[in-house]
């Protein structure tokens, strides 16, 4: 009854189950070693663009999103003032507490406050703005821990403590946080590879042990041959032309459902090594490339700031979308060309 099902199930249905059963591992891991580690996660999305539905559990949005490939975690990563206004030249006006700290700000008119435009901010452990008054007088402002920001009277968003935040772990937290959605597609392709070699493995009968072998030495040719060409690949001794598109894995993905559900399972396990290594590259934008600026902080002991990160970031992200695009255009040309 599954062969039959799996025959008739159309390619794009396969590919998209495939990648968001992939993403939606690779995303948990770090879900999961964020939360372990303390660390505010405020969305935890499957797809890229605009949303097409959401809810909220707890902390966490979880949303669908309407491009399939890919997906992402969002964390307090000390971005949560600049996404809510908290920014050089914005005019804000501010109530205190009684130890002097800013503990509501607005981004509106309010009378009787203190009022200001923004000169210079800190958010880290010791949060502050550098405001200047409407006779040009500057004066340092620290924010209290459960300051509130309103864009309106019913839009009021808590700042995200220090402590939450991820720049706010040590070096080896964050490195596990971000090795952590690598280290989730690794396990479950492993556990995919003993799945097949244990229930599906009817061509020979074997043990127990014996098809837990045969699934740990798959396993092992699987990620070892990954490593060698993505080596290959960056020293220059392999080609782009060995490197698939989406449009290659969603017809391999096609062609694997329709020789079985085995041969699926098989097919995704292998994909999911590939999503793991190729994300452990150090390359800005993947999480080789977190892990890489994560320990540039450490060895200068100076983390980069939020900004030069995001660019930096951007930059690689940028690059891996181009090659992405090409490697489509490729392979789609070389069919209806």
């Amino acid at each position: 009854m599954v062969e039959f099902f799996m025959h008739y199930l159309h390619t794009p249905l396969i590919f998209l189950i495939v990648v968001g059963v992939l993403v939606f591992v690779h995303e948990l891991g770090h879900f999961l070693f964020a939360k372990r580690a303390g660390v505010l996660v405020h969305c935890f999305s499957i797809g890229i663009g605009p949303k097409l539905f959401s809810w909220q559990r707890g902390e966490t949005q979880w949303a669908i999103r309407l491009i399939p490939f890919g997906g992402f975690v969002r964390m307090a990563a000390g971005e949560d003032g600049m996404l809510l206004g908290l920014v050089k030249g914005q005019e804000l006006w501010a109530s205190q507490n009684n130890d002097g700290q800013l503990e509501q700000i607005y981004f509106y008119e309010k009378k009787e406050l203190i009022v200001g435009k923004i000169l210079e901010v800190e958010l880290g452990s010791e949060s502050y703005v550098l405001l200047q008054d409407n006779e040009g007088v500057s004066k340092k402002y620290f924010l209290a821990p459960n300051v509130t920001l309103y864009k309106s009277d019913e839009d009021g968003h808590k700042l995200v403590s220090y402590e939450r935040q991820l720049p706010a772990k040590t070096t080896w937290q964050r490195t596990c946080v971000y090795f952590a959605g690598p280290l989730f597609n690794l396990l479950f392709a492993l556990l995919l590879f003993l799945s097949v070699a244990v229930f599906f493995n009817n061509a020979v009968e074997l043990s127990l042990l014996e098809a837990l072998k045969s699934g740990l030495i798959e396993m092992w040719h699987v990620t070892s041959a990954t490593v060698l060409g993505i080596a290959r690949l960056l020293s220059g001794m392999g080609s782009l032309n060995q490197v698939s598109s989406v449009w290659q894995i969603g017809q391999v993905s096609g062609a694997a459902a329709r020789q079985g559900f085995s041969v699926l399972l098989k097919t995704m396990a292998s994909l999911s090594v590939s999503l793991g290594i190729c994300n452990l590259v150090p390359i800005p934008g993947l999480d080789g490339g977190r892990i890489l600026l994560a320990w540039v902080g450490a060895f200068r002991k100076k983390a980069l700031s939020f900004t030069a990160e995001a660019i930096i970031t951007l930059c690689g992200l940028g690059a891996v979308f181009f090659l992405t695009i090409w490697l489509l255009v490729r392979d789609v040309w070389k069919v209806f060309g």
